[in-house]
């Protein structure tokens, strides 16, 4: 027995992505979702469901002690105009 699911069709795909069909057909069309189209309908498997859900891990970038002043100089003249404007 196979433990494979099922492909799903745009609107099925589009539940579990919570879009719409028409999203999921264009993401087909720019190369973002892979599908087949046997038959003349597009067909879309599980795993890419899976891929385009699955969470994205993101690493900070490194900050040198100028970039942390500049930020923080920034946010401080930020806070003075606001403060101008009342």
């Amino acid at each position: 027995m196979s433990n494979a699911k099922p492909p799903l069709t745009p609107k099925q795909a589009s539940i579990q992505l919570r879009t719409t069909p028409a999203t999921v057909r264009l993401w087909i069309a720019q190369g973002k979702l892979v599908a087949a189209r046997p038959c003349g309908r597009w067909l879309i498997p599980q795993s890419e469901i899976d891929r385009l859900l699955a969470p994205v891990q993101v690493k900070p970038l490194p900050q040198t002690s100028a970039e942390v002043e500049e930020r923080q100089r920034w946010a401080a003249e930020g806070i003075e105009r606001l403060k101008r404007k009342r």
